[in-house]
């Protein structure tokens, strides 16, 4: 079966206030003790919904098989050790519901969100006398870490955590490459419609279909990573995280407008200063490249349903005799070696140099969201990167892409410092 969790709605409150007094009537035929009966209304659990607090479990036909609710501070409970962590409360599923795994599902759902959150444990208390909960909660891997005396006859409380594991590179590949998907469908809609574009303070086009992408991408990366930051083209930065989301929307919105199909979509993540995820898609050409911070680069086909992915390589030229050198831009081209050769023009040159086809690219100017994916895609190919202070960064006006083997020699020749100062 099925569940998917929500955010619980005034139309879920008759239906949890239900499911409380279900659970209530059962424990207490059983001589269990764990909520006083009739302590919780309907209307308090019409406030906590209003409040956000609730989420429910929905199975696929749409009915409420549990709940619980969610909250990121818990000073009544907690006292003294309370600290930042998603605390759980009023967890609950329908009595016919039982021993189908629901409440295993509502609290891995919780585990994704306090991980998303970067909070580092999920938090509950239980009533001490309820053995079999304490159990349970056991096998989920939760550990009693302290013991509270409230008020009453019997309500002494066992405070139980469980760590959260931070997200692996895999997880944020995952996300990445589904935004980015759902972000070039809605750019391909647009481009298919047709556009036309308005100059920025700085002369560069930009179009409705900029923004409308780059709200995508920051909706959905803050959904699923609320506590990330987010870096866009277009509207900014918003946040403060060791956790960076860089947007480039429509990277080529020249092309874009011109209904050239040499426009991609830009996602990278950056941690602490290093680029660790980059996805570029290109719906309009049908492909897309991505790349993990030592997990390779690739490339395949758009939809990538289409076809398997082709793992990149750079090139193994190692003399600048006869190496295929390409720059972006005209006064680029100029800086080149003489005695180089020179690849047809086209829009994605460094397209070519993961694929093993162009030796080095160099690329000087621009911004951070239009370098950020093409640092890491080239690095994990067995490229290299250098910025125009001999660092790695991507947000110092671009640099030298190379297949390595060229690099130290293409250094010399345009004037880079010698010693890279990384600061990443």
């Amino acid at each position: 079966m099925e569940i998917t969790v929500r955010p619980a709605t005034r139309d879920d409150v008759g239906v949890l206030h239900r499911l409380r007094v279900e659970a209530e009537d059962w424990l207490a035929v059983r001589g269990i003790e764990q909520w006083g009966h009739g302590e919780l209304t309907e209307e308090d659990v019409r406030a906590q919904v209003v409040d956000g607090q609730w989420h429910v479990g929905q199975t696929d036909d749409g009915e409420v098989a549990g709940g619980l609710r969610l909250l990121w501070a818990d000073e009544q409970i907690w006292q003294a050790d309370h600290a930042f962590a998603a605390y759980v409360h009023g967890l609950v599923v329908g009595r016919r519901f039982a021993g189908l795994g629901v409440g295993e599902r509502l609290l891995g759902w919780v585990q994704e969100r306090a991980r998303d959150a970067q909070a580092p444990t999920v938090r509950l208390d239980c009533v001490e006398g309820n053995a079999a909960l304490r159990s349970y909660y056991a096998r989920l891997g939760f550990r009693e870490v302290g013991r509270r005396d409230f008020d009453g006859p019997w309500f002494a409380a066992v405070l139980m955590e469980k760590p959260v594991p931070a997200p692996d590179l895999a997880d944020d590949l995952r996300l990445a490459l589904d935004v980015s998907d759902r972000a070039a469908r809605l750019a391909s809609a647009h481009f298919e419609a047709g556009v036309a574009a308005t100059p920025k303070a700085d002369g560069s086009p930009v179009t409705e279909a900029d923004r409308a992408v780059e709200r995508l991408l920051r909706e959905a990366l803050s959904r699923a990573r609320p506590g990330d930051a987010l870096l866009g083209e277009e509207l900014g930065r918003v946040g403060e995280s060791e956790r960076v989301w860089v947007l480039d929307p429509i990277d080529g919105t020249g092309f874009f407008v011109r209904g050239d199909p040499n426009w991609r979509v830009h996602v990278a993540l950056q941690v602490r200063g290093t680029i660790e995820v980059a996805v570029v898609t290109s719906p309009a050409l049908r492909r897309c490249w991505w790349a993990t911070r030592g997990g390779g680069a690739f490339e395949a086909a758009w939809p990538r349903a289409d076809g398997e992915p082709r793992r990149l390589e750079v090139s193994t030229t190692a003399a600048l005799d006869g190496a295929v050198l390409d720059a972006v831009g005209d006064a680029a081209r100029a800086r080149l070696p003489a005695g180089t050769g020179r690849p047809p023009a086209t829009p994605l040159p460094l397209v070519g140099l993961v694929r093993g086809e162009v030796d080095a690219v160099l690329a000087e100017g621009y911004h951070v969201w239009d370098h950020a994916p093409w640092i890491l895609l080239v690095e994990e190919a067995g490229g290299r990167f250098s910025d125009r202070t001999g660092g790695r960064a991507c947000d110092r006006g671009g640099g030298l892409y190379s297949n390595a083997a060229l690099h130290d020699a293409l250094l010399t020749l345009l004037g880079y410092p010698a010693q890279e100062r990384c600061r990443d």
